[in-house]
């Protein structure tokens, strides 16, 4: 089948949020899971153009689709992954105390269901309440080997030590008499020692300022990796960050069940029988131990003998 995104977008115009509708749209989007990428980036596109009263459609859909995926192919599983930080925390940021519930909600079932992997779905969570919607992202990104900081931090003092001497160096040069660089004013000096010795320190000065700008080039050689490595290092703490508020959400989610267990227990530990009132009266006559294990007497059985 040939998918039409002109009809997709049609299609997601006319969605409301009730079941069915929902549904319909779901199994016509199977019909074209090879198509998953492409319908991905359409949704998206569509959800962050709608106004914030049609966005919660959005994530019903998506729902939906990613529900069905693990029995009908995993197509739309892998291709709404990259995006629902960003679709999720778009329609959290826009939507009522009540859509904010809702998109919670609806990542609450893909952890009951295992849709997601845990952790990533915890980052989802925070990511959808976040002020940039990246932490869930950054959260499974590779950023290399940790970096050495002190290492990092010492490279980065001298070079700033380095560009302090070159900065020293460049107002040096500036402030040298334009007459050295004009070679106009040596041919004006009569003597050949006073046309030598300017010669000579116009040389000289060249050389230095030959130096400095190899030297520059050198410091902007040298800053370029440190720059990447830096940023990489901002990126790792951020990274650091991310899975500890991802952690301290899971941590909370479990303290709120526990609570809810416990509470429970509480519920039913007061629903049971209350021991006072099982009255057992222990104050009574007791039985003799003789009537318990004296000899017990047989009674007598008259048996009728018949007469042959």
């Amino acid at each position: 089948m040939t998918f039409n995104k002109d009809s997709f977008v049609e299609k997601l115009h006319r969605l409301s949020v009730r079941q069915e509708s929902i549904q319909s749209l779901s199994l016509w989007l199977f019909h074209y899971k090879k198509h998953a990428n492409v319908i991905v980036e359409t949704w998206l596109e569509e959800l962050e153009k709608a106004k914030a009263s049609d966005k919660l459609k959005f994530v019903y859909i998506a729902n939906d689709v990613v529900m069905q995926g693990k029995k009908k192919g995993a197509e739309y599983v892998d291709a709404f992954k990259p995006v629902l930080a960003k679709a999720l925390h778009n329609v959290f940021s826009h939507g009522s105390d009540k859509m904010k519930s809702s998109v919670l909600r609806v990542i609450s079932i893909w952890q009951e269901r295992r849709i997601y992997p845990s952790d990533y779905l915890n980052g989802l969570k925070v990511a959808t309440a976040s002020e940039d919607g990246e932490v869930s992202d950054l959260i499974h990104k590779d950023f290399g080997l940790p970096i050495d900081k002190i290492g990092l931090f010492e490279s980065l003092r001298q070079q700033e030590q380095e560009m302090e001497r070159l900065e020293s160096s460049l107002k040096t040069i500036s402030n040298l008499p334009p007459s050295i660089f004009d070679l106009s004013s040596a041919e004006s000096l009569s003597k050949p020692t006073d046309i030598h010795a300017g010669l000579q320190i116009r040389n000289s000065t060249m050389k230095d300022i030959e130096q400095v700008v190899e030297e520059l080039k050198a410091f902007v050689s040298a800053t370029e990796p440190l720059k990447e490595e830096l940023n990489r290092c901002i990126s790792q703490e951020k990274q650091g960050i991310a899975k500890t508020q991802s952690q301290m959400h899971s941590t909370k989610e479990k303290l709120q069940k526990m609570r809810e267990h416990r509470k429970e227990l509480q519920q039913h530990v007061a629903s049971l029988p209350d021991d006072d009132a099982i009255e057992i009266d222990l104050a009574g006559d007791l039985p003799d131990i003789g009537d318990l294990f004296g000899p017990t007497t047989t009674p007598t059985t008259t048996t009728a003998t018949a007469t042959a």
